[in-house]
């Protein structure tokens, strides 16, 4: 594996770091540049996607440490070209509140894909897309 490809598997060791009692911590955003830009295309919660700066992967913290617990990317597959990375996962986190739809405890998974790229060590652009969660599996 060559650089790009490190640091993808290094942001999915510091982003897995939630337990059954937080979320996880903002540590992995040490890895990306002070200007990198970022995107998750739409979801359920979010129709029309998110982009910008370090500010989405912020939102996203706030919004899902609010309800998540114990977040996960399990990695299955990178493949890289020079400072850029095509990678695949599984990203899975429980939810950590009574009165939702899916009851407190419930793992819900989401198989994802992302484009990271890399500049002087760090993560300049990240672009997310997953599926529809689902309960126990992806």
């Amino acid at each position: 594996m060559g650089r790009a490809a490190d640091i993808v598997k290094r942001f999915v060791e510091t982003y897995s770091d939630g337990t059954p009692e937080s979320y996880g911590t903002d540590e992995f955003l040490d890895l990306f540049a002070s200007d990198a830009h970022c995107s998750v295309a739409p979801t359920n919660d979010k129709p029309m996607g998110e982009s910008g700066g370090l500010e989405v992967l912020r939102n996203g913290l706030e919004a899902n440490g609010a309800v998540l617990r114990n977040r996960k990317i399990e990695l299955l597959e990178v493949i890289e070209s020079g400072n850029k990375a095509a990678w695949t996962g599984i990203w899975s986190a429980s939810i950590g509140l009574d009165g939702l739809a899916i009851p407190k405890g419930q793992e819900i998974r989401v198989l994802m894909a992302a484009f990271t790229k890399i500049r002087d060590g760090l993560i300049i652009s990240h672009r997310e897309y997953h599926t529809t969660p689902q309960g126990g599996g992806a």
